[in-house]
């Protein structure tokens, strides 16, 4: 009797294993920075007068790999710069966002992620500059042609967006 056990146990693993769909790599979409949306700072007041610390997107990296039916996964890691700009801040949080654009620029898909964290402490019990990478995986939406764009960036309230806007201008403006 457990010969039959053993023998059912591993026909039901081999056949699991069997019918694993395959991956196999496939073309990425184009993936932007929204320039509006790079940076992001942290303030107590809604001025940002005192500002705790500021974040930047960096860098990204993607791979894509496509299945049997020709949905294309995406794996994008995105590195965040996390820098403190006061001694006694110690935490860090913010949110990102990931749009999928079709190729007439409409939304397929619009997510919102959170990334929370410590700083790392350097001599003198100071907060240092903090590299985060946070790692997507998920499927595209199928569409006819699949041509996509991948836009990221920092979610932001109106304050914060005239705040960071004041300071583009403040360093762009030639007078």
């Amino acid at each position: 009797m457990k010969k039959y056990i053993y023998l059912l146990t591993f026909c039901y693993f081999l056949m699991s294993c069997a019918s694993e769909e395959k991956l196999t790599e496939a073309f990425c979409p184009e993936i932007f920075i929204s320039k509006e949306h790079k940076e992001y700072y942290s303030s107590a007041d809604q001025n940002y007068d005192d500002v705790n610390f500021s974040t930047s997107i960096n860098n990204f990296n993607s791979k894509c790999k496509s299945n049997n039916e020709g949905s294309i996964l995406s794996i994008l890691d995105i590195l965040f710069v996390v820098k403190p700009l006061k001694q006694d801040v110690r935490e860090y949080s913010f949110y990102y966002f990931v749009s999928i654009l079709d190729d007439n620029d409409n939304v397929l898909d619009y997510q919102i992620f959170e990334k929370n964290g410590r700083f790392m402490i350097g001599d003198g019990q100071i907060p240092q500059e903090t590299e985060v990478v946070d790692s997507l995986d998920q499927f595209l939406p199928t569409s006819e042609n699949n041509f996509y764009k991948i836009g990221i960036g920092f979610v932001l309230n109106e304050n914060l967006y005239n705040y960071i806007k004041s300071m583009f201008k403040f360093f762009t403006d030639p007078k």
